[in-house]
């Protein structure tokens, strides 16, 4: 079983051994947006929602939890949720990874020139997006919060660790190393908490998890009596899902946001060109690391211009819409809905949509939606490069967008490369269901998965898209002005 706690939903699914799914139940999750730039959740109801819909596939499937070989969790990273250590109950809403509230915090970081020590620590930047800052936030801001914290009476982590300590019925505060390493408090070389970033943001040690491997762990989930042996952050699950177990090879998923990470195998690549250093995995006593390049929207771009501007269906018919027109009409579309991500990192960016006249149709604006997230790849791609890798010739890509032909063309042709899809785009959850097949014997090694993945679709450059790339380029320097 596999267990998928994402941004906009939760998911799980039953896989047979040769990792197809059998069975696969989900829910929608709400965000709340309760001022500008503020994004939360409720943790009563990711928890409840898991809790359902493992009830719900079990039951679909005919099986009972002894039926369940093991179980592995994948979960939105960077979203943070305190909670006091008695009743499991959150003291305030989980702060999601989009959230930009912390942008100030980090700004006056930067100014006192932490930031380079940080990245060497952690191999991330300073950022609203990731959890640090939104720990510190919430021991300030709720009344006796760093009080009760200090005292031992709260605990925090991310979504992993909150669904753990609740399954295992208040026993096991645990979480495994690649969310440890996404949360700006971990020494990604000497693989443990960094006691002076504690005290830098001011957070007592005794409210984080246990770090475990990715085959480190066994937690007993108390009211349905099988083992949850794995988890791990979903674009970690989706590497795994997409069989980047070699260095060199790279992913991206599209989803909410969109991530590209390249496996650097067992060396630490700290990127020059505002890249993250992260690690991979950790198996049989190695760790892998890899680098990783964010844009905080994607999948939320087609989101808003269905839900605010009424334009745009689904995936496949939005496909067909914007390949009938012969081209952009010159209309380009900067995606920073919540600020951008890499390589640019500027919290406090807005979204452009440039080029408008009177011959521009919704078609138009759907389109340069799309390609705004294309060119946005392409930008991590170029400061890969200027990192001194090699330009690949072939990418995995995954999430909804990758069923998007018209996408996945243009993404071929503006970055120049081989774009592939697997059969299975799940590639999240099945990454968490790999990872728990490793981490109980199912599989001996990442090289058997490799055997079991197939390609749905390939994409090729038929034509040079440098020329968009480069409008495209002109048009982000007027959002940075």
């Amino acid at each position: 079983m596999a267990i998928d706690q994402g941004t906009s939903s939760s998911r799980v699914a039953i896989f047979d051994h040769n990792l197809q799914i059998k069975q696969l139940s989900s829910k929608p999750l709400n965000c709340l947006y309760p001022q500008n730039d503020y994004v939360e959740q409720n943790p009563r109801e990711i928890i409840s929602d898991v809790r359902f819909l493992i009830e719900e596939a079990l039951s679909n499937a005919g099986l009972k939890p002894k039926d369940i070989l093991g179980v592995g969790i994948a979960n939105q990273r960077e979203t943070i949720v305190v909670w006091d250590k008695k009743t499991g109950e959150a003291i305030h809403p989980a702060i999601v990874w989009q959230d930009r509230r912390t942008g100030s915090d980090c700004q006056h970081l930067k100014d006192e020139g932490l930031e380079e020590m940080i990245q060497q620590k952690t191999g991330l930047l300073l950022d609203p997006y990731f959890s640090a800052t939104k720990i510190r936030w919430i021991l300030r801001k709720v009344p006796g919060a760093l009080k009760k914290a200090q005292q031992g009476d709260l605990l925090c982590g991310t979504i992993d660790s909150f669904i753990l300590y609740h399954l295992s019925g208040f026993k096991d505060h645990v979480c495994d190393i690649t969310n440890a390493s996404r949360t700006l408090l971990f020494n990604i070389e000497k693989e443990c908490w960094d006691i002076d970033l504690l005290e830098l943001f001011d957070i007592p040690i005794s409210m984080l998890p246990r770090v475990c491997a990715n085959d480190g762990m066994k937690v007993l989930a108390k009211d349905f009596g099988f083992y949850i042996y794995t988890a791990m952050g979903d674009q970690q699950a989706a590497s795994l899902g997409q069989c980047c177990t070699e260095p060199g090879d790279i992913k991206v998923t599209y989803g909410s946001g969109a991530f590209l990470m390249q496996n650097t195998g067992q060396q630490i690549q700290h990127s020059q060109h505002r890249l993250l250093s992260t690690i991979l995995y950790r198996l049989q006593g190695q760790t892998t690391f890899a680098i990783e390049g964010s844009l905080l929207n994607a999948g939320t771009v087609v989101q808003w211009l269905q839900d605010q501007l009424h334009i745009g269906t689904d995936m496949a018919s939005l496909s067909d819409q914007v390949a009938a027109l012969k081209d952009n009409g010159g209309v380009y579309f900067v995606p920073a809905l919540t600020g951008l991500g890499a390589p640019y990192w500027h919290p406090e960016a807005k979204g452009m949509i440039y080029g408008i006249g009177r011959n521009t149709s919704s078609d138009h604006i759907l389109r340069a939606g799309l390609e705004g997230i294309v060119y946005s790849t392409r930008d991590l791609l170029e400061a890969m490069r200027k990192d001194g890798g090699t330009w690949p010739e072939r990418i995995c890509i995954d999430g909804g967008m990758s069923q998007n032909a018209f996408f996945g063309h243009f993404l071929a042709q503006v970055c120049q490369l081989k774009v592939q899809v697997p059969m299975m785009i799940e590639s999240t959850i099945l990454g968490a269901a790999s990872m728990a097949g490793l981490s109980c014997g199912l599989f001996s090694d990442v090289s058997a998965l490799r055997q079991i993945q197939k390609i749905q679709a390939c994409y090729k450059a038929d034509i040079d898209g440098s020329y968009y790339y480069k409008q495209w380029l002109q048009v982000v320097k007027k959002v940075l002005l």
